[in-house]
């Protein structure tokens, strides 16, 4: 079936998210259309040259344009300086900067939605959940993994509990509704076929993120993958988030990406 929506595949955010409805309910991943505490984003001057760097940072500064009006921002920036420049731009655009809150952590971070942090919610309170790091998760120098540094360091200077997970996953490899959780098979079974089945990445996905069932998708998409697509096209990719190639809308529908 021909998919009906592109969905945009540069995703910079997780947000802890609290509804009424949930007060009765054990820890649980929520969807994204659930009502949000804050977005997170992240922002730092390593993009590359000064004209790439300028243009993530334009980016984002379109987001939270957009986003301020209705939901706090938590601004996640390698330097003091970077976020007082940044919240001068803000300024500028005419956003109100109460509603941003600068957090200063001196690693660089990209696309925060694999790193984290990753909230779980039971309406009340927030918990991290703490996949351990892939390969694409990485960070110079050694084999450090951005996601562990993330969220163990947000977890102490927040008081936030973090449920740790044995599974390698980043944030980008899972997308959610209110009963699903949703992967690319090949990726889930790449990343921890050394240590569990199937079987075992299944219940772990599902009691974590406290959902009922699992939609694996087979197959990584030539749009997800590293190295030579098409022709002369060349392009970087994880090789197995699904974030970039379905997202689900609500409860009972699926967007797909199409090129």
């Amino acid at each position: 079936m021909k998919s009906i929506l592109q969905i945009p595949i540069l995703l910079l955010f997780f947000s802890g998210c609290s509804d009424s409805k949930m007060e009765d309910r054990p820890f649980v991943f929520p969807p994204e259309w659930e009502s949000h505490q804050a977005v997170w984003i992240a922002v730092n001057d390593q993009w590359g040259d000064p004209e790439s760097a300028r243009k993530q940072i334009d980016v984002r500064l379109q987001l939270i344009e957009v986003l301020h009006r209705y939901v706090p921002v938590k601004l996640l920036t390698t330097s003091d300086s970077l976020a007082s420049a940044f919240l001068d731009d803000l300024y500028e655009r005419s956003v109100d900067t109460s509603q941003i809150r600068t957090i200063v952590y001196p690693e660089t971070t990209y696309f925060l939605r694999d790193p984290g942090p990753i909230f779980l919610s039971n309406g009340k309170e927030l918990k991290m959940a703490n996949w351990q790091g892939t390969d694409s998760s990485k960070v110079e120098p050694g084999s450090t993994t951005l996601r562990k540094l993330v969220d163990d360091s947000l977890a102490v200077r927040f008081s936030y509990e973090v449920q740790n997970s044995p599974l390698r996953f980043d944030g980008g490899g899972i997308v959610v509704n209110n009963y699903s959780a949703m992967s690319i098979k090949d990726y889930a079974v790449r990343n921890n076929e050394a240590k569990f089945s199937i079987e075992e990445i299944e219940n772990e996905i599902l009691n974590l993120y406290g959902k009922k069932q699992i939609i694996w998708l087979n197959g990584v998409p030539l749009a997800d993958t590293k190295g030579l697509k098409v022709d002369n096209y060349w392009g970087y990719a994880p090789n197995g988030h699904v974030d970039a190639v379905a997202r689900f809308a609500n409860d009972s529908t699926i967007l797909v990406t199409t090129i």
